[in-house]
């Protein structure tokens, strides 16, 4: 089951590139771009509050720096015991492109659940539990000044 889960992930990737998504096009969200902690904070309530079927958060656990750290739980209701999938991003702070990548995980998923029978399907059996930013203190601190990125890349040559 493990290899259709990834394979629908990989043709979902795939087929979804550069169309708008169902329900999200109205949204001025801009999935192009690296966003800030608020921004990302922002748009997973924005998630939530749009598909309350299918989206909940959770806080589970705290930053050093006292920040919440909170999922989302994306997922059909189901009376069954499911399966899940942990996706967490942002563990490296400066690698922006993990935030990126799960938030336009999460838009492909919302987007096609009710049209792509396989999405559907795979949303009844299986929870995805997604964590845009882990490492939300070090994402925070990456953006306040560029020249950290540049001085710790060089120090690690």
């Amino acid at each position: 089951m493990l290899g259709s889960v990834l394979a629908v992930l990989l043709i979902l990737t795939l087929q979804t590139h550069d169309r708008a998504v169902e329900g999200l096009e109205q949204w001025a969200y801009d999935y192009t771009k690296y966003h800030t902690m608020d921004e990302i904070s922002e748009w997973m309530k924005t998630m939530e509050r749009d598909y309350p079927d299918v989206v909940s958060s959770i806080i589970y656990g705290n930053t050093y720096e006292k920040r919440n750290i909170t999922l989302l739980k994306i997922g059909l209701s189901s009376t069954d015991p499911k399966k899940m999938i942990w996706m967490d991003c942002g563990i490296h702070a400066r690698e922006w492109i993990a935030p990126a990548f799960c938030q336009h995980f999460v838009k492909e998923i919302l987007g096609s659940y009710k049209t792509d029978p396989k999405i559907g399907e795979m949303l009844r059996h299986l929870d995805f539990y997604i964590t845009p930013v882990l490492n939300m203190d070090g994402y925070v601190y990456s953006w306040k000044d560029n020249t950290v990125n540049l001085q710790y890349i060089y120090k690690q040559k």
